[in-house]
């Protein structure tokens, strides 16, 4: 997508978990990447992100440990009473560890979990 519209049209990362992948083979792993750009781009699938209410959490640590502050905060959430929403969770990767940083460099990422009204 990049190539069709140029890195600066990028305006945020974005991801959609819909396995957990702790409980799936990495080759059964499904998991949505988005890029943000301003205008659709032609040959390449939009998604929207819908609005709505939602629980979020800011993600200080590698992409490692995304799984268990996303288990850490449902847990939360049921906890207190809240109901979650049948839309899918997401992660808004803040910033990007650069490519000599390695697997485990720390990054910032806001995790969005979907409440009903």
């Amino acid at each position: 997508m990049c190539s069709a519209v140029g890195p600066e049209a990028v305006t945020g990362v974005y991801g959609m978990p819909l396995d957990d992948p702790r409980e799936v083979l990495p080759a059964d792993h499904r998991f949505v990447c988005a890029l943000a750009v301003g205008e659709p781009v032609a040959g390449v699938e939009s998604r929207e992100i819908p609005g709505g209410r939602c629980a979020v959490r800011r993600h200080h640590g590698p992409y490692s440990q995304i799984p268990a502050a996303l288990d850490s905060l449902y847990s939360e959430l049921i906890d207190a009473g809240h109901e979650l929403a049948d839309r899918e969770t997401f992660i808004h990767y803040v910033d990007q560890p650069s490519g000599d940083d390695g697997p485990d460099a720390p990054h910032i990422s806001d995790i969005y979990v979907p409440l009903t009204p």
